[in-house]
């Protein structure tokens, strides 16, 4: 084992990211530093203080991930998961059904969902997609309803869950509408003893972003633990343009709360100025979707399994891209994944030279070949 190869070993292990193990154009040897906060005794899971994300660790947390339509395609959620993990994505969005249009998702199939995504070392976050596009408050709190009634397996998982409470619900643009019946959803899951993260999408399904700076810090006032994200859905018209995507967020982000870009896809829209803004701007997002879209233009994969299209290419390999940019949760230990026993013993100072640093690494097939050599080397 040389010498070149331990040290990118041990950087990798303690967090770090040299120029060589990523495409981002980042000159040799430059750290990608994870920002920590305090986190109280009292924090669970994610958290937020002032526009950034932070995960249980206190570590922050920047978002990229891929939507996977679960409730459409079960029986395939055994291949999508590793597939979407072998880009390195941090997080998952999945589609539920709360019983309203589509068969409902039941309680043992959102935890096997949870495990699965956990034990490869990414985040879930749940939405229910039966409330898209509707303008009635009954729909949106039907899914409240679901939320509680599933609750007992997504308590004591706020670490590794957040909640996108509807998808899209919402198609009009009149922001006191939208703002007073999330106010009204998020007291009344606060109050039932959820604890997660929410996400909550803009108005017009998710389109008309400027109801966000007019209605979203009463929102967020009403949060009991100042704990929600807003999301701006990025397609023709949140998204079509460089200076869209960019006035959008910036608009977002002055009232001094989380965005994410919660959604956009390959067709009609400006997606270099989103992967590369939301970089500038440390601004998460999750791109829609892996596969199973009626247009295929929108499918990051050709099926479950995960070979990419000219669209999921972009997105996993791009300079700004999952692999470039994306760090895995630090609740999933230093690199997001289990380090060989026999190595318990080592650390950096037995290779001199090595810089010590904190922080986390996406996992890719790279690094896991990697561990794999080092760890028959140390057998």
């Amino acid at each position: 084992m040389t010498f070149q190869i331990r040290r990118v070993f041990w950087r990798n292990l303690l967090g770090c990211d040299d120029a060589t193990q990523t495409q981002g154009g980042v000159p040799h040897g430059t750290v990608r530093v994870v920002h920590q906060h305090a986190v109280s005794a009292q924090s669970t899971g994610f958290s937020v203080s002032g526009t950034t994300i932070y995960d249980a660790t206190g570590a922050a947390f920047l978002m990229r991930g891929v939507s996977l339509e679960y409730t459409w395609f079960k029986s395939d959620l055994e291949i999508s998961v590793p597939a979407i993990a072998e880009t390195g994505a941090n997080i998952v969005r999945v589609v539920l059904a709360n019983g309203d249009v589509w068969d409902k998702d039941d309680a043992a199939s959102v935890e096997k969902v949870i495990n699965l995504l956990s034990e490869y070392k990414m985040i879930t976050m749940l939405e229910v997609h039966d409330a898209t596009g509707k303008d009635d408050v009954e729909s949106l709190n039907s899914i409240v309803n679901y939320w509680i009634e599933i609750k007992d397996v997504l308590q004591g998982k706020e670490d590794q869950v957040i909640i996108n409470i509807a998808n899209e619900w919402y198609s009009q643009d009149n922001a006191q509408v939208w703002g007073d019946a999330y106010v009204s959803a998020v007291k009344t899951l606060r109050d039932a003893g959820l604890a997660h993260m929410f996400v909550i999408d803009a108005a017009g399904w998710g389109q008309y972003p400027d109801v966000i700076p007019s209605a979203g810090p009463a929102i967020f006032e009403a949060d009991a633990l100042k704990n929600t994200v807003f999301s701006i859905h990025m397609y023709a018209n949140a998204g079509k343009d460089e200076e869209t995507v960019k006035k959008n967020i910036d608009n977002a982000l002055a009232i001094n709360i989380p965005v994410i870009i919660g959604e956009f896809a390959k067709k009609d829209i400006a997606i270099e100025a989103i992967i590369s803004y939301t970089q500038e701007t440390s601004v998460g997002w999750l791109a829609w979707s892996w596969y199973g879209n009626n247009d295929p233009t929108y499918d990051m994969a050709t099926g479950s399994a995960g070979t990419l299209t000219e669209y999921g290419e972009q997105v996993v390999n791009g300079d700004n891209g999952i692999k470039a940019t994306s760090v895995l949760s630090k609740v999933f230990g230093p690199m997001g994944y289990p380090i060989d026993p026999s190595l318990a013993s080592l650390s950096a100072s037995s290779f001199p030279g090595t810089p010590e640093c904190p922080g986390t690494h996406s996992r890719t097939s790279r690094d896991l070949t990697l561990l794999d050599s080092i760890a028959i080397k140390a057998a």
